[in-house]
């Protein structure tokens, strides 16, 4: 029966620590929600002023706990850490100069080929005008050759038509003279 007891009064005592722990968080909640201020039952009517100089106080004696404290294990001697630091950032500063310069040369090359390739393009261009243009005279020389054949042919027509044609045998001189046949 004392056994059952203890178990049963164990059993009570977690059950009544549960409770309050529950009842303390629900009345945190509420009292921020209601915007509950906390009065101290000491000194009840302070001022703004005394207020902040026990803030103060506070606030220095956390500092001279903070201070009181062993150095942290992680903190790093500064001189070491800025040594560190530099040895990085110009690691960084190298990586990032050889990424430059591999871009560098990388667009370089792209650009001369690109220069490369228009440049075939203009001098092929400019070969075929060059063909067009004397393709173009050849036929401007023949069709002035053709004309002045043309003209030519023409004036001879036209000086034929103009003179009358001769008799046969010595009445062609006359009648070339302008004198009548006998």
């Amino acid at each position: 029966m004392k056994k059952n007891d203890n178990v049963a009064h164990n059993l009570r005592a977690t059950t009544e620590k549960r409770i309050a722990d529950m009842v303390e968080v629900a009345w945190a909640k509420k009292k921020a929600e209601m915007g509950f201020v906390e009065i101290n039952c000491e000194q009840p009517h302070q001022t703004n002023e005394q207020k902040l100089k026990q803030k103060v106080d506070e606030l220095q004696s956390e500092k001279l706990m903070a201070s009181k404290l062993p150095p942290s294990p992680h903190m790093m001697d500064p001189v070491a850490a800025k040594e560190i630091e530099n040895r990085v950032k110009s690691e960084m500063q190298q990586v990032l100069d050889e990424k430059l310069n591999s871009a560098k040369k990388e667009m370089a090359e792209k650009l001369a080929a690109q220069k490369r390739k228009e440049t075939k393009a203009i001098a092929a261009a400019e070969a075929e005008a060059a063909n067009k243009v004397a393709r173009a005279n050849k036929q401007v020389v023949k069709a002035e050759a053709a004309a002045a054949q043309s003209a030519r042919e023409a004036s001879r027509t036209q000086d034929d038509a103009k003179v009358p044609k001769l008799k046969e045998g010595w009445g062609m001189v006359h009648e070339r003279l302008g004198e009548p046949l006998q």
